[in-house]
């Protein structure tokens, strides 16, 4: 199957009627129509779960297995044509993917733009950024909340969904703020 050729049948359903492209792409799921064991009998099976990882879908899986997976080599070298391939393939979806979230990178330009490849789908994307701002260390944040006294300080609370913020510019208020939070904490 022509990657290509596939693209522009899906392009030609979305400017026909959008909803004939979701319909195509529906039929393409690959899941199980119902549960196999459920509790209360057999109930028909509905997966919602698409902000991190989506079913995959039939005409693409062709499109991997056929003319992807079979080049398909380690992209951290180029003494073999696979390798070459892969790694032409990851620097066009990178571009790709640049040019289709204007994540465009213009020397000299004081904004630069990269699209970093880090794992699994969003949850590594989203960890990627945590760990880079360092927002889930505790103790780097109450570091800097004592250093900094006056300044607003923000530290993730016990539970992992809160925000202690504190501002002062008296130390042991900031430290107590921020090792026993307030019962409810205002909202960002």
């Amino acid at each position: 199957m022509d990657p290509q050729v596939q693209l522009s049948e899906w392009e030609q359903l979305r400017k026909k009627d959008p909803l004939l492209l979701l319909k195509e792409i529906q039929k393409n799921i690959i899941a199980s129509p119902t549960i196999a064991y459920p509790l209360f009998g057999k109930k028909k099976s509905i997966y919602t779960d698409f902000f991190a990882s989506s079913k995959p879908l039939g005409k693409f899986e062709s499109i991997m297995t056929e003319t992807v997976l079979p080049f398909y080599a380690n992209t951290h070298t180029s003494t073999t044509s696979t390798a070459k391939t892969t790694s032409a393939s990851v620097k066009l979806a990178r571009e790709t993917i640049s040019r289709c979230t204007n994540a465009i990178s213009t020397p000299g330009h004081k904004h630069q733009a990269a699209v970093i490849f880090c794992g699994d789908g969003s949850t590594s994307a989203i960890n990627k950024v945590r760990n880079v701002f360092r927002l889930g260390d505790e103790a780097y944040w109450i570091r800097k909340a004592l250093a900094e006294p006056s300044r607003l300080a923000a530290a993730p609370a016990s539970s992992a969904s809160s925000i202690v913020i504190a501002s002062t510019s008296s130390p042991s208020t900031v430290s107590k703020n921020i090792i026993n939070p307030p019962e409810s904490p205002s909202p960002l």
